[in-house]
């Protein structure tokens, strides 16, 4: 996040849109393993703040491709070249809602701000070196 380093960027940027977090519905046409993986994932991103009901489909994508991929590890059907492609394609989706630790860093989560008392207005904590 930008505004924890003091990034000067985070001022150029332009408006950038509000969407409500939310929770979206599962799509009827998730099934197996890929609803399991809607069913746990769902609520744990909810709750961090980092999901609105816009992801459905992007969620959605990413259950069904984790679905498809689990199938295919069951079966014993997964080439090396297949599996390297389904591995990369879920890095990428894990990148989009902050499954990896690396990209929480650069997440954005809605913050409410406090606002202090008194004195506390004018001065910033000192964190300890």
């Amino acid at each position: 996040m930008p505004e924890r380093r003091g990034s000067k960027q985070v001022y150029k940027r332009g408006k950038e849109p509000s969407i409500a977090p939310g929770t979206p519905d599962c799509p009827d046409w998730l099934q197996g393993y890929a609803k399991e993986r809607w069913d746990y994932i769902t609520p744990l991103l909810a709750g961090a703040g980092v999901l609105s009901e816009v992801d459905q489909d992007a969620l959605a994508q990413h259950c069904d491709t984790m679905g498809r991929w689990w199938d295919a590890r069951q079966k014993g059907d997964l080439a090396d070249r297949e599996y390297l492609s389904f591995m990369a394609t879920l890095g990428r989706q894990q990148q989009q809602f902050g499954l990896t630790s690396s990209a929480r860093a650069r997440l954005a989560a809605p913050v409410e701000k406090q606002v202090a008392e008194g004195k506390e207005r004018f001065f910033q904590p000192r964190i300890a070196k």
